[in-house]
C-alpha cells in the first residue's frame, strides 16, 4: 500500500493527512547514560555508495579526531554508522553537517529532538543489517555496555512527493 499525503489550507491553518503502511522499529539513541550532555556520534547516510559513505566518514573522523566508527547496511545506498565518542550535542550537529550524505530528515529530527536515533532492528522485506566496514580511529573509546533503547514506527516506503491542494 503506497503512503497518502495531502495537505489542505484554510488561511492560517492548515490540515495534514497521511496514511500509510508502517512497521516498529527497535534502535538506540546517541545520549550518554550517566553524562549530562554528552552524545555518541550516529550517522543515517543515504545516495551514496559504500566507497563514497566510507570517504566522507574519514574525513570528519580525521578532522575531529573520532574513535573507530562501525558502518552497517541491509540495502544498497544506504547506511548507519556508530562512533563511540562523547561529544556535545553542538559537536556531534556540528559533525553531522559536516559529512556528506546525511539523511536531511535525519538530521530535521535530531535537532527537534536534541538527540539521534539509529534503528538496530531489521526492516520488513529486508536482511538482516551486516557489518561490513569498521574503520580505525584516532581516540581510545569503549563501547556502552548500556544505551537507551527506543522503539518507534516507520513507513514501508519512503514518502512519496508531496502534492499540496490550496483551498
Amino acid at each position: 500500500m503506497p503512503r497518502f499525503f495531502r495537505r489542505f489550507y484554510f488561511g492560517k491553518y492548515h490540515l495534514s493527512i497521511l496514511f500509510m503502511k508502517i512497521q516498529h522499529i527497535r534502535g538506540m539513541t546517541n545520549e550518554v547514560i550517566g553524562e549530562k550532555d554528552k552524545y555518541y556520534i550516529f550517522w543515517d547516510i543515504e545516495g551514496c555508495s559504500l566507497e563514497q559513505a566510507i570517504e566522507t566518514l574519514m574525513d570528519v573522523q580525521y578532522e575531529y579526531q573520532l574513535a573507530d566508527i562501525f558502518i552497517v547496511s541491509d540495502k544498497e545506498c544506504s547506511y548507519r554508522a556508530w562512533c563511540f565518542s562523547k561529544r556535545t550535542f553542538n559537536e556531534t550537529m556540528q559533525i553531522l553537517l559536516a559529512t556528506k550524505y546525511v539523511d536531511h530528515a535525519y538530521l530535521l529530527w535530531t535537532f527537534r529532538r536534541h538527540k539521534a536515533t539509529l534503528r538496530t532492528s531489521k526492516k520488513i522485506g529486508r536482511p538482516e543489517q551486516d557489518v561490513p566496514i569498521r574503520l580505525s580511529g584516532y581516540e581510545r573509546f569503549e563501547l556502552p555496555n548500556r544505551y537507551i533503547h527506543a522503539i518507534y514506527e516507520t513507513g514501508l516506503e519512503k514518502y512519496p512527493k508531496l502534492k499540496v491542494l490550496k483551498l
